[in-house]
């Protein structure tokens, strides 16, 4: 017992440091959009009369909460499959999603990482190894922003999703030089990590971390691979459409904004710019502020009402935070009730 509480003390311990560190920068965040929020709106005239009954209103977000945690469990499924493919071995369905819609409500505190901290703690007390745990966290962040890409180029390309016409690209090579180097000095400081990791705990020199670190690449060449690659870009594609289908439904259906089809797959991969956004905005809370920023100006771009987009944006999140929620309360209830039955 008292192992377990030294090793609950460590992880707390971990937690607080985190708060103390990304806290700061993320109320800052927050704030600045809040205040860039009400900068462009000034201007705006807010109809509020768009949100019509409030009771109606509230019914349907919840009813859109509970249908929308599709997205919740999908992404839940997803994890698994990475951390099947890291471990190379089967990881039990309901443990993974209950790990997953457990620690995934932690986001919402300050800080942005701490739903990753859980995750490795409650992960580990299933018996699962932390680096691997933390190693599929990096995979998933990883898959989700090139996925995103992809989809986003795929459309373009197709011609689905077009471009503003008084946007242009000019690509800058200074820009994208730092930014190369910058990716490979974060590659060398993982690498450095993973060594530092395995010297210290696993008291493994240079050589068997090198044969460590070729085994694992190997993994990222093979047929299991590309499988998951597949796999993921499917469910990835899944989740574009549907969102999209979400946030169009809440504009047209729920607020009469009228967004023409032609700019569905348009308005579809702002959201899913913008989602990303927050993801990667350290200390921000579930990315508050971040991505409705990012939302109501992108979407600006194509003639659209800023008020407009703002109500839409602000009721998109209070479903998809209903969305994370509700399969939270289902994975503590399931919890109980299988500890019921197990000590019976």
């Amino acid at each position: 017992m008292n192992e377990i509480g030294g090793n609950q003390d460590t992880k707390l311990t971990l937690k607080e440091r985190l708060k103390r560190i990304l806290t700061p920068i993320g109320y800052i965040l927050t704030i600045i959009s809040f205040i860039y929020i009400v900068i462009i709106l000034k201007d705006s005239n807010l109809n509020i009369a768009k949100i019509g009954n409030p009771i109606v209103l509230v019914i349907r977000m919840v009813v859109l909460g509970i249908l929308s945690s599709i997205f919740t469990f999908m992404l839940a499924y997803e994890w698994k499959l990475i951390l099947e493919f890291i471990n190379e071995s089967k990881v039990n369905m309901y443990d993974a999603i209950t790990v997953y819609c457990r620690s995934n409500i932690a986001k919402y505190l300050p800080g942005n990482v701490l739903h990753l901290v859980m995750r490795n703690y409650m992960g580990n007390q299933l018996g699962w190894g932390n680096a691997q745990i933390a190693f599929s966290s990096v995979i998933e962040l990883i898959f989700g922003l090139g996925m995103s890409a992809v989809n986003i180029s795929i459309f373009i390309l197709l011609g689905f999703t077009h471009i503003p016409q008084n946007v242009t690209f000019r690509p800058d090579i200074a820009k994208i030089i730092l930014y190369s180097v910058g990716a490979c000095g974060m590659l060398f400081a993982f690498v450095l990590i993973v060594f530092g990791y395995r010297y210290a705990v696993k008291r493994q020199g240079v050589f068997d971390s090198l044969k460590y670190l070729k085994n694992t690449m190997q993994k990222f060449f093979s047929f299991r691979f590309a499988r998951l690659v597949l796999q993921i870009l499917f469910i990835s594609l899944i989740c574009f459409i549907l969102n999209g289908l979400l946030f169009f439904g809440i504009c047209n259906s729920m607020l009469g904004m009228k967004i023409s089809s032609n700019d569905f797959f348009s308005i579809t991969t702002i959201l899913s710019i913008a989602g990303f956004s927050g993801i990667i905005t350290p200390g921000v809370p579930g990315g508050i502020g971040v991505k409705e920023s990012v939302t109501v100006v992108l979407a600006s771009l194509y003639g659209y009402s800023k008020s407009d987009i703002f109500i839409a944006t602000i009721i998109f999140r209070i479903i998809f935070i209903l969305a994370d929620v509700f399969p939270f309360v289902i994975s503590l209830i399931l919890n109980r009730v299988l500890l019921k039955t197990r000590n019976k």
